[in-house]
């Protein structure tokens, strides 16, 4: 096995590239040691740092060598990770942004409202996997100003995703097209799928 990946770098990718690193993994023999630690505590002792360091030793020796884990939950952690990041960069880099436009931007929640406008310059697209995998997205709002949507742009989100388009749309026409259901924002209970 090897990393065979492109890099993503200010090279590679022709823009600035901001990296953050964020451990998912933890060795196995650290696991053991705070586990050893927790449990000599429940019963009142404190061993030593050198008796941790050879019950970490001591199990998960040379037989098994630097074995590493992950939490099962492991998806949801980085899900999660990702989203707290993301909206703090976003914080960041958009000032002018309110709490609820970077909860949309960052995938929070479950409904969606894209705006018609952002900064006085109407919003006309959503990028190829704009929204992809946002596997807590049950609804969109698209305005009539969007003509364009991007190849995926809803890949892998929820069965029960629903959007809500203009009459006679690029939406509604990508909607149908794509078998993504739909209802019109001008309807109260008419789904169409």
């Amino acid at each position: 096995m090897g990393n065979h990946r492109r890099p993503l770098t200010k090279e590679s990718l022709g823009v600035d590239v901001v990296t953050v690193g964020m451990p998912t993994v933890i060795y196995a023999a650290a696991l053991a040691r705070n586990a050893f630690a927790v449990l000599a505590a429940r019963d009142g002792s404190a061993p030593s740092e050198d008796a941790l360091d050879g019950m970490e030793r001591e199990p998960f020796g040379q037989e098994i060598g630097e074995m590493i884990v992950t939490p099962l939950e492991i998806d949801a952690i980085v899900e999660d990770a990702s989203a707290i990041t993301v909206s703090g960069i976003n914080r960041a880099l958009h000032p002018s942004l309110s709490d609820v436009e970077i909860i949309y931007l960052c995938g929070f929640g479950g409904k969606l409202e894209v705006p018609a406008e952002l900064d006085n310059y109407p919003v006309t697209s959503i990028g190829g996997s704009g929204l992809s995998w946002r596997d807590r997205l049950t609804s969109v709002v698209i305005p009539a100003s969007v003509t364009s949507i991007g190849i995926g742009a809803f890949a892998e989100c929820p069965a029960n995703l629903t959007l809500t388009v203009g009459r006679d749309s690029y939406a509604a026409e990508y909607a149908a097209a794509n078998g993504i259901s739909y209802t019109y924002s001008d309807a109260n209970d008419w789904l169409y799928s």
